[in-house]
């Protein structure tokens, strides 16, 4: 049977193509080892700071002990707590980061991500994924196009028929309540809903 294909999928296809071209792997939603109620790919998380963290690789275990660090803050959102709880993990992530992982205990900052030379980024996973569902099958949100980096999402793009500025900002107005109760902070931030055509991106604040 031939695939259908409509102006949805195939602006999801062009999408997923670029970044193909740019250093993007693509990777089935379906594929990822998640459930529907994961944030992160925890497994492949673990891979990445086991890779950019020597004290991590010298005993992978101290892994788990961090992903259970970001696992709790994500699993205290609620709707009421949004953005302390999006400012705590993103301390967690890139400030107060320290683990006692050094000798005799001694606290060391942790990477999630390799930032600082060409040698570091290219320790980073870039995988870009497709109808992402969350938090569950029936009666979840399937998100269009979801952005990861060492299986962390850090974008999130839902395609729209292309409309005004100011109706696009209605638009999210209307959107943006329900998706504050339905996502946890650390995926809210990245909501941002892309034209079918044209070039430019609303942000969800």
């Amino acid at each position: 049977m031939k695939a259908l294909f409509n102006e949805d999928n195939t602006m999801e296809q062009m999408i997923i193509s670029i970044l193909k071209e740019n250093g993007w792997t693509y990777i089935p939603a379906e594929k990822l080892p998640r459930m529907y109620s994961d944030v992160m790919v925890e497994s492949m998380v673990k891979e990445a700071l086991i890779r950019l963290n020597p004290e991590i690789a010298a005993e992978p275990s101290r892994a788990d002990e961090v992903i259970y660090k970001l696992r709790t803050v994500i699993l205290s959102v609620q709707p009421h707590n949004l953005v302390t709880q999006n400012e705590l993990f993103k301390k967690l992530v890139f400030e107060e980061n320290s683990f006692p992982f050094g000798k005799d205990g001694r606290m060391v900052p942790i990477r999630f991500f390799g930032t600082m030379c060409k040698e570091d980024i290219a320790l980073n996973e870039y995988v870009v994924t497709n109808q992402w569902v969350y938090p569950q099958a029936d009666g979840g949100k399937r998100l269009d196009i979801v952005l990861l980096i060492n299986r962390f999402p850090i974008a999130i793009g839902e395609l729209k028929t292309p409309v005004s500025v100011l109706l696009r900002g209605l638009m999210l107005l209307e959107i943006f309540p329900h998706m504050r109760k339905a996502f946890p902070p650390c995926l809210l931030q990245m909501y941002s809903i892309l034209p079918q055509r044209g070039s430019a991106t609303a942000m969800v604040p």
